[in-house]
């Protein structure tokens, strides 16, 4: 008997027709065999343990600058998100600013342009020019982007729908869209053509989606979003967004509303935690950085429940927080401008089934008076790692 599989999940109770004891053999082990840890097999036919061993980095290690190339040069895109789509190894890019290449006027839009990552690691393509030629710009009616890192849009990948979602508001309506490449050639010869899906209002009154944050729940199926209401107290709302297809034809329906604070809800940001199928809301509320869970209720556009709020900096907050996640650790980090506004400050924890347990927080930056609202956090997986980047 021969059982296969690509995956397996649980503890095999259900499965049949299995080789008689388990398939056990007896083998001589090479060393101390620790209880449920991997061996695997050496060429002698003995098993050995297999360890993992870790070099520690120093705080700044230097890295390789590969390519540096313009996404939008001669035009002043005062607000911006990027995010990786996987499936085209396209870099997806959507911008505000004026409609003109020369910055002058007050009508300003919100607009994507699509980079080919090549194999080499280079970013290129035809969309790399000094205009607005090759970029698309949403030029709907109140559609305007906003000069301030409230406004700023949001770039999400969904492996489902193997598109990019971006997400818009600053002074316009609040606006959901699907990107789509159409090339798929990854070299400098690459168009880099794409559609852009139709837009979908959340929020169709001026100014009532800022701080956007968002996340993808990959078991769900559907964008986790939200937002603050500039024209209500900046009132937070956070809800689901469930996307039907595979092309920039594909619809788009929204999720109830579920409020986050009654007032004064800024800089919100989402990551989805795959290991326990939750995800995790931040936001600075009351000059606290707050953190809650969030899980969904059944059904295609999914209520969202809010766990309760609890404070996660040192009371030395300032006006942005960010969360990533790792699920090779089950450990999160939660990351902060400082009071100063001239240092992150970060503190990591392990989540529990209601709550997480953090450790101490401390400095994650280098000492600089421009970092404001120009920075971010992210986790990498290959490397297992969180790093931010910011302005100094």
């Amino acid at each position: 008997n021969q059982v296969h599989a690509d995956e397996f999940h649980g503890d095999g109770s259900n499965l049949t027709n299995l080789p008689a004891g388990g398939a056990s053999f007896t083998a001589t082990a090479d060393g101390a065999l620790a209880v449920n840890k991997g061996v695997f097999i050496q060429a002698n036919g003995t098993v050995k343990q297999i360890y993992t061993t870790t070099t520690s980095i120093t705080f700044g290690q230097n890295f390789s600058n590969k390519h540096v190339s313009w996404v939008a040069n001669n035009r002043y895109g005062h607000t911006s998100a990027v995010a990786f789509d996987v499936e085209n190894i396209k870099i997806i890019r959507i911008d505000g600013g004026p409609n003109n290449t020369s910055n002058s006027g007050t009508d300003n839009h919100y607009g994507v342009r699509v980079s080919t990552l090549t194999s080499d690691g280079y970013i290129s393509g035809t969309p790399l020019g000094t205009n607005t030629s090759s970029e698309t710009r949403f030029a709907e009616s109140n559609t305007q982007s906003q000069q301030a890192f409230e406004g700023n849009p949001k770039a999400i990948y969904s492996p489902d729908n193997k598109m990019v979602a971006v997400f818009y508001g600053g002074y316009g309506y609040g606006r959901m869209r699907m990107i789509e490449p159409t090339d798929s050639t990854n070299t400098s010869s690459s168009s880099n053509a794409h559609n852009v899906g139709t837009a979908y209002a959340f929020e169709s009154s001026n100014s009532k989606a800022r701080y956007l944050g968002a996340c993808y729940d990959t078991s769900a199926n559907v964008f986790i979003f939200a937002y603050s209401d500039s024209q209500d107290s900046y009132k937070g709302y956070i809800r689901t967004a469930y996307v039907n297809g595979t092309t920039s034809s594909a619809t788009i329906s929204f999720g109830a509303k579920t409020v986050i604070e009654t007032s004064d809800v800024k800089s919100c940001d989402l990551v989805y935690d795959s290991v326990n199928n939750r995800s995790y809301l931040v936001y600075k509320n009351s000059n606290r950085a707050k953190l809650r869970y969030v899980t969904l209720s059944s059904g295609t556009t999914p209520n969202v429940n809010l766990g309760s709020s609890v404070n996660v900096d040192d009371n030395d907050m300032g006006n942005s927080v960010r969360v990533e996640y790792s699920s090779t650790d089950n450990k999160i980090l939660v990351a902060w401008l400082a009071s100063s506004y001239t240092y992150i400050r970060g503190k990591g924890g392990t989540p529990g089934s209601s709550s997480v347990t953090f450790g101490s927080a401390g400095n994650m930056s280098r000492s600089s008076q421009e970092i404001g609202g120009s920075w971010d956090l992210v986790w990498h997986p290959g490397t297992n790692r969180f790093y931010t980047g910011y302005k100094n």
